[in-house]
Parts: C-alpha cells; structure tokens; sequence
C-alpha cells in the first residue's frame, strides 16, 4: 500500500480485563467436549471439523454455539450424534461452556474465491479469558489474536493431520500441564491485551505524535 514499515504504529485489539478468569477459579479437570463458537458458515469450518477431525477422538463431543447462516453447512455437521447444538447462549452461559471446555476450536478451512475476510477474530481471546486453550487454524488474522502460536495452539487450515496432532497434544496433557499452559495465556492477556494497557499505549501514541 506504500506504506513503510518504520512507520507504522501497532496497537492490537484486546479485552477487557474484567472478563479475565481469576486463576484460582481455573478447571483443572476439563469436560471431555470441545467448543465450537461462532456464526455457522462454511469458511469457519465446523462441518469439516465434525467430519474430519472429531471422528478420530471417540471420548470427545462437540458442543456449538451460535446462529446458524448456512443451512446446508448446519446440516452437514450436526448429523454427527456426538455434536450437540446450543443455539445463541447468554455470556455467563459461554462463559461456564468455555471454563469446562477440553479446548475451544476455530477450524477455519481455505476456500478459493473467498471474499470473506477473518480479522483478528475475538472467540481465541474470549476463550482463552474463560479459562480455556483455544486451538483455531494457522489462517488470516486468527494468527494475529494468538500471537503467532504464543497464547494458542495454530494448526495448518484444511490439514487433517496437523489438527489430529494439535488436539492430541492438548487431550493428552496433564493437569499440572494444562494448568501452566492456561496461566501463561492469562497472564499475556493480562500484562498485553486488556484495555487498560491497550489505551495507555493509544494515548501515548497520540501524544507523541502531536508533540512531533
């Protein structure tokens, strides 16, 4: 766009710090579902992911919330018996959903001719908030929310066997594991991305620049 790097500010999107998990509210021993939230549309991938990726984790549900856009992608997937749809939930609701979550999913799948664009996609922090891990596709700007892989896990999209070996490692962690894993993420999202933080650095910003 011949913009030059050297000059350019960012600021990432972030949450507010309210609706950050206090640490010793933490599951330790999750529910073995995970979590698809979301509009139900064929880019976000849920039909592929109940397809292709939750037939090989026999011990494992879905749990989906969220409106349903595409009627054709909402029946692919919820013919699996082991989906079980929720509808549109309250946030206290989600909230309790995602604390007991084994993992969150995002399961974005590539689609060619595809002008719909995900942007820094607000579900992996959300999720990661409530107290969960979060495991969303290596696509777009769901890499961005995650730090490049530093706050969730970031399989290849599409890729059945980079997601059968993301979610494997995630099932098969332990409890003293998983606990580690969640805090480092909370913690991030304490000391990065609250709103806090995130308008201080947007109030510093605008004063340097005026005083330029």
């Amino acid at each position: 766009s011949g913009f030059r790097k050297e000059k350019i500010n960012y600021i990432s999107l972030g949450i507010n710090s309210k609706n950050i998990i206090n640490k010793k509210e933490l599951n330790k021993n999750p529910e073995k579902y995970f979590l698809f939230v979301g509009r139900i549309i064929e880019r976000k991938g849920l039909s592929w992911f109940a397809e292709t990726i939750l037939k090989e984790f026999n011990d494992y549900s879905l749990k989906v919330v969220g409106p349903i856009i595409d009627q054709l992608e909402f029946s692919k997937a919820i013919s699996n018996k082991n989906i079980e749809y929720l509808g549109v939930v309250s946030e206290d609701e989600l909230f309790n959903l995602r604390q007991n979550a084994t993992a969150a999913v995002v399961p974005n799948i590539y689609l060619e001719d595809d002008n719909d664009f995900e942007a820094f996609c607000f579900v992996t922090i959300e999720s990661i908030a409530a107290g969960t891990i979060i495991v969303a596709s290596n696509y777009q700007g769901i890499a961005d929310a995650l730090q490049n892989g530093k706050i969730g896990f970031l399989p290849e999209p599409s890729n059945k066997e980079s997601w059968i070996s993301t979610l494997n490692d995630v099932v098969r962690m332990n409890e003293e594991e998983r606990e580690i894993y969640i805090k480092e993420g909370i913690n991030f999202l304490s000391d990065e991305l609250s709103w806090d933080n995130l308008f201080q650095e947007t109030e510093d910003l605008y004063f340097g620049l005026i005083k330029k």
